[in-house]
């Protein structure tokens, strides 16, 4: 298994990474880039409610638990 601090020293880079693509050609399509970049941040904000549970271990209602088991196939 990976342990989460092993993703620590890469997580700058990628935030640097995706604000230069989202930055890098904005003024010729600004509607377009400003429009991604808010779909990456609606998602990276969707995926850490949703995958909180099972990254911390806290406690979680069984039918939050059924959703990652039945939807994101995730075996807790």
């Amino acid at each position: 298994g990976t342990y989460i601090y092993h993703y620590f020293a890469s997580v700058p880079f990628l935030i640097l990474l995706i604000s230069v693509c989202l930055t890098g050609e904005s003024a010729k399509h600004e509607k377009a880039y400003r429009i991604a970049g808010w779909i990456v941040i609606a998602a990276a904000g969707l995926l850490f409610v949703l995958l909180l549970p099972y990254t911390t271990g806290i406690a979680a209602p069984a039918g939050w638990m059924e959703i990652g088991k039945n939807v994101l196939h995730i075996w807790y």
